[in-house]
């Protein structure tokens, strides 16, 4: 099963509906080669090859594009308003801070970030960044 579904089944359904599309001539003998070499495949990697070849040719055609939409499971269902992520802690991160009032903060994002920051803070452009390190508290916070 891949994140097409299980799209062997399906494409087994299909070939035993085919007859009443007029793709049928058309798509019967590789569809019918296909669904064996798929079902028969014991190595996962070469299995997921023949399971992509079948999503492909049951897509080329309208009609049974639309009957293998109606065949596989939803991957993306329906999103509600709930937050995307859990309420965790926030990962703690290296940053540049303005020591005034901490105005301005400039995250380090990783340690391959090609960005650099200002040397001033854009807020008061008379005061230099420090660096505070990742889970450092500035005196008087909690």
């Amino acid at each position: 099963m891949n994140e097409y579904g299980d799209i062997v089944e399906v494409a087994g359904r299909v070939l035993r509906e085919l007859d009443r599309w007029p793709e049928a001539a058309a798509l019967a003998g590789p569809l019918a080669a296909l669904v064996r070499r798929a079902s028969a495949e014991t190595d996962p990697d070469a299995r997921a090859g023949h399971e992509d070849e079948l999503y492909r040719l049951l897509s080329r055609h309208e009609t049974t594009r639309h009957r293998m939409d109606e065949l596989l499971p939803s991957t993306v269902g329906w999103r509600g308003l709930e937050p995307t992520f859990s309420s965790g802690t926030p990962v703690a991160k290296d940053r540049f801070v303005c020591p005034r009032e901490d105005h301005y903060v400039w995250t380090v994002l990783g340690v391959d970030d090609p960005d650099s920051p200002p040397e001033r803070c854009p807020v008061h452009t008379d005061v230099a960044l420090v660096f505070r390190a990742a889970g450092f508290a500035a005196p008087g916070t909690a």
